[in-house]
Parts: C-alpha cells; structure tokens; sequence
C-alpha cells in the first residue's frame, strides 16, 4: 500500500519533470494534474500515458488519504481540461482508465 506520503517521492521518481514547490502531497497532487494537462496540451502521448498509468497506481494501491487527495484535488483539477471540446480534452477522455474517469463521472463533472 502507497501511503500518502511515500507518494511524494513516487511522483518524483515516475516523472522526474515534475515541479513540486511545496513538500505536501496535496501540492504534489496539484502539480502532478498540472503536468497532466501540460501533457495534453502538447499533445505528448506518451507522457499522458505515463501520468495516467501513475494516477491509476496511485488510485488503486494508495491508502484511504492518498485515495481522497485524488479524488478531491488531481480530478477535479483535470475538469476544466476534460470539459472542453479541443484535442487536449479528447485526448485526456482517450486516456483516462475507467477506474479514475468514474470518479470523474461520480463527482458530477462528465459532459451532459
């Protein structure tokens, strides 16, 4: 089980480009949604898989904080971008796993 903080230093190590200015885990978490949506808008394929693979990672094996600091900081950042009808929010919707877009869907965020 990844607890919430060993998942500082996993980001870290998965995507060494990440910019964390503070040490918590909710600024990484809002660090981590940012270089998310930098990935799609570049439109960098592989790096929107990576940042999903980890998130999902993350989701599934993390603790019941690490689990809520996602659900409630790193999806609801990604919202604006899934919301909008460019390449960048198409290809967040592509790449997302079913487990997080749920969440996604849950929280009341999907496109109606």
């Amino acid at each position: 089980m990844i607890t919430s903080k060993e998942a500082n230093g996993l980001l870290l190590k998965s995507i060494p480009k990440i910019t964390i200015k503070e040490n918590g885990i909710e600024d990484a978490m809002l660090a981590f949604a940012t270089y998310t949506r930098q990935s799609a808008q570049d439109c960098d394929i592989s790096r929107i898989k990576k940042c999903m693979s980890v998130a999902q990672e993350l989701y599934a094996n993390g603790d019941a904080e690490l689990k809520t600091l996602i659900e409630r900081v790193y999806i609801p950042a990604l919202k604006q971008a899934i919301n909008r009808n460019c390449a960048e929010a198409r290809l967040l919707q592509i790449y997302i796993p079913v487990g997080l877009y749920q969440l996604y869907v849950m929280q009341g965020f999907s496109r109606d």
